[in-house]
């Protein structure tokens, strides 16, 4: 293979990191990757086709032979992975994805460890879970993750944002190379036909040069992949029968348990047969190659051995794929075992358990609804794509029309755009409310008010959630009714501002669910004016959700979280949690949740004067919104661009970007971002010589302007000061403090203005707001005065050091730092030593004593 390719593959071994490494079969993915790994420790996975639907089964052959550290776990780690392996148990998809994070990092501690998953397109989607999620966390860790993908398959792997190495063919000199003994007429049929695939080149190169010659397939039109499958059919072609069969019953098991294959192979009457599976493709080929029949009994034994070991799930999985014609009393027993795997957690079991429930259902009616229950099943997992298909065929076979509408509406609001989602809502809405399903029709209207809010149409948010509250017959939905129609329109309810009198007064099916008992209550009182109560209650939500493995719902309250933070000037916690919300956006496939989490995390690097960082989340923030109709976020990166071109001192590319808020039907226009941003707005605009914005807004924002625009300004900004004092907005307090300081110094009152700029200057360290910070401390100094820059013991951490030495104040241990934070013990304890370096104490008790709330620098 060429150098190139070779030193990419070697570079991440040697210095750690994940690699994806794509190509079709046979082009040297596996020989690249063993040759780059050696000898180094290692652990390896190799996906099976017949394995796909056995949720967990690639973990179980990955974890094998360190199946006895998995002891070493704390308790709920230890039982979450048992029960993913072992079938029992209570575990939820994010428990499992956290315990298997923490056992394959802590076994990288003691020696660097490569996790190599070969043919990953043929492990199961709930092992691909645990492994994606992993791959994204290897920050601080000694762990490497080669991933070996073929590409273009029947199933592919949708790895995100991970590194990528895609490979193509030798190219002919390199071919030729390895064909010496052929002829010249055949060697460049097989150059040709084999267009420089490796093991497409080797096998044709042993094969029946009259039978290459003469099959009209082998041509250079012909498929690779074809070519391949009729090598391989040849190969199996001339084994015999016994070895065949016993080959199949390889390519149809799932453990991986050499004793469970040979006892399969010995209750067909296989005893002694030796047939190894060399490839993945030979696998794959052998199971290609049987005939239904042939298929049914391999699976047959594997029931009867499973069965006999205890092992019912796994046993009835085989059941299900040995059966023919519908069976009843199958699909019931694998709808049991899909409800086992939701109360586990497991979404991506409980979908595989449907599929074959569906396909053996004896009555439509059945089949329809558990293809249905399988498509939201998949959602809640992560799997938007596959739900969508799960849903078109869920509506072929006539599945209940209230469920289909509801999910399509789920997967609009999260991965669609935005005012299409919000229309197909409302449609949606109207149409259960006329069959009298008011209560799903009211779940429609509220995800109807969050696509309307994406897409900047206030006033149809606050329609969608006013029919609910004028025409429900339930008191306490048109009581949520009216409170998400405040929440619409800006207005903090009195009523609804304790989130958790909320919780308690939800109607009867939403008390029910799962998660909008949580996110309904959230969505209304994030814009309370109690923002701290909010956010404890968000803090709640967040945790509970975590616990039952939806992971398709969690990113959205982690970004109110992290929203609700930046507005009380938590920006190290705001900035944790918009990483751990992007993360989850991106495992789940939510582009909408993914953009708005881009666009706060620029806010926030702006905030805090990481300029670079700001632009380049704006910009890629700007990609995604401006692709799924998503206004709030392209206005939020918007904003964000423009805060930090004010920052470099670019006043006209300010002004001009800020301009691009309140631009009606512009792609970065959104009512509620322009006035929130009003305040940048009005700066940018006396800097450029640009119109000041009308005033409009919150009391507050109305007195800034005014005293930013020259009416009046000591009396202007002392009000907003004024009204901002207690109001828990402490970045715009210390603006507006800033503000009146800076005029009345220029106004020649160096002695009125140093209060003022004291109080900024304070507040700017607190925040870590560098900046802002530098410059209300140079005006400070021009008054005569000074405030002592932060030289406290929280001086000079960064973020996840002030993060870790938070979590140490409380009490956790090391690795219940690394759990919650998804970094290995051994991390956590090299924070830790550079955090007692910088503070100046010697053990984890002095911590308690130290101001840990919030960043005193700039979070680096």
């Amino acid at each position: 293979m060429g150098g190139e390719r070779r030193r990419a593959i070697d570079d991440v071994v040697a210095r750690g990191g994940v690699l994806v490494v794509r190509g079709e079969a046979g082009i040297g993915k596996t020989t690249l990757i063993d040759e780059a790994v050696g000898t180094r420790r290692a652990l390896r996975v190799r996906g099976v086709e017949s394995e796909v639907e056995l949720p967990f089964s690639g973990l179980h052959q990955l974890l094998s032979p360190v199946r006895s550290d998995v002891d070493a776990l704390p308790r709920n780690r230890r039982e979450a992975l048992r029960a993913a392996l072992d079938g029992d148990g209570p575990a939820t998809d994010l428990r499992v994805c956290a315990a298997a994070h923490e056992l394959l990092t802590g076994l990288a501690e003691r020696d660097p460890l490569v996790i190599v998953t070969d043919d990953a397109q043929h492990v199961d989607r709930a092992t691909l879970a645990v492994l994606l999620f992993c791959a994204r966390r290897l920050t601080g860790t000694r762990l490497t993750m080669l991933f070996a993908v073929r590409d273009p398959g029947r199933r592919g792997l949708d790895a995100g944002d991970l590194p990528e190495l895609r490979l193509s063919g030798l190219d002919r000199a390199e071919a030729a190379a390895l064909l010496p003994g052929l002829d010249p007429g055949t060697r460049e049929l097989v150059l040709d036909t084999a267009r420089g695939n490796p093991l497409a080149l080797t096998r044709l190169a042993a094969a029946d040069p009259s039978r290459l010659t003469a099959d009209t397939l082998l041509t250079g039109s012909v498929p690779v992949d074809e070519v391949l499958r009729r090598v391989f059919r040849e190969r199996l072609d001339v084994l015999p029968a016994g070895e065949r069969r016993a080959l199949l019953v390889a390519a149809a098991d799932d453990t991986g348990r050499a004793e469970v294959i040979a006892a399969a192979r010995e209750h067909l009457g296989l005893d002694g047969t030796a047939a190894d599976v060399e490839h993945p493709l030979m696998r794959s080929a052998a199971y290609d190659a049987a005939t239904g029949a042939e298929r049914r009994e391999a699976h047959d034994a594997l029931d009867a051995v499973l069965h006999g070991l205890g092992d019912r799930v796994r046993a009835r999985r085989h059941r299900a794929l040995a059966t023919e014609r519908p069976d009843e009393s199958l699909a019931a027993a694998l709808e049991r075992d899909a409800r086992a795997a939701t109360g586990r957690g497991g979404m991506a079991a409980t979908t595989s358990a449907l599929l074959h429930a569906a396909r053996l259902s004896a009555r439509p009616a059945d089949r329809a609804r558990r293809v249905a229950q399988a498509a939201h099943a998949a959602w809640k997992s992560g799997h938007a794509v596959l739900a969508r298909s799960l849903v078109e065929s869920a509506e072929r076979v006539g599945a209940d029309a209230v469920d289909l509408v509801r999910l399509r509406g789920l997967i609009d609001l999260y991965g669609g755009h935005q005012a299409t989602a919000h229309a197909e809502l409302v449609r949606g809405a109207a149409s259960l409310r006329r069959h009298g399903h008011l209560d799903q029709a009211a779940e429609l209207a509220f995800m109807a008010v969050d696509a309307a809010l994406h897409a900047d149409l206030p006033e149809e948010a606050a329609a969608a959630a006013s029919v609910v509250a004028e025409t429900h017959p339930d008191p306490a939905y048109r009581r949520y009714g009216r409170w998400l129609t405040a929440a619409a329109e800006g207005r903090a309810d009195v009523t609804a501002a304790d989130p958790w009198r909320v919780h308690e007064a939800a109607p009867a099916a939403i008390a029910r669910s799962g998660a909008h008992r949580w996110i309904l209550p959230l969505a209304i009182a994030r814009v309370s004016a109690r923002p701290r109560e909010a956010r404890e209650f968000a803090l709640t939500a967040c945790e509970r959700m975590r616990a039952t493995g939806m992971i398709a719902l969690c990113a959205v309250p982690t970004l109110w979280l992290a929203e609700l933070e930046h507005r009380l000037g938590m920006w190290t916690e705001a900035a944790e949690h918009a990483r751990e919300g992007l993360a989850l956006a991106r495992d789940a496939g939510q582009p909408v949740a993914e953009a708005d989490l881009l666009a706060l995390s620029a806010l926030l690097h702006a905030d805090r004067g990481e300029l670079a960082e700001a632009e380049r989340a704006s910009a890629e923030a700007l990609v995604l919104a401006r692709e799924y109709g998503n206004r709030l976020a392209a206005a939020r990166a918007t904003w964000a661009a423009g805060r930090a071109a004010a920052l470099r001192g670019d006043a006209a590319r300010a002004a001009s970007l800020l301009g691009e808020l309140g631009v009606a039907g512009g792609a970065s226009a959104h009512r509620t971002v322009r006035g929130e941003s009003l305040p940048d707005v009005a700066e940018a605009s006396l800097r450029s010589s640009c119109p000041a914005p009308e005033a409009e807004g919150p009391p507050w924002t109305v007195a800034l302007l005014a005293g930013l625009g020259g009416d009046d300004p000591e009396t202007n900004l002392s009000r907003a000061v004024s009204l901002l004092d207690g109001a828990e907005r402490p970045y715009e307090l210390a603006r507006a403090s800033l503000a009146l300081g800076q005029w009345l110094r220029r106004s020649r009152r160096p002695r009125d203005a140093r209060e003022p700029l004291r109080r900024a200057a304070l507040l700017f360290d607190e925040l870590g707001a560098a900046p802002w910070a530098a410059t209300a401390h140079d005006e400070l100094r021009a008054c005569g005065d000074a405030v002592p820059r932060p030289a406290g013991a929280t001086a000079g951490l960064t973020s996840r050091e002030l993060t870790v030495a938070a979590l140490a104040a409380r009490g956790l241990s090391n690795r219940e730092i690394g759990a919650r934070l998804f970094l290995s013990p051994r991390t956590v304890g090299y924070h830790l030593a550079k955090v007692f370096t910088k503070v100046g104490v010697s053990a984890r008790g002095q911590l308690r004593g130290l101001d840990l709330g919030a960043a005193k620098l700039t979070a680096t």
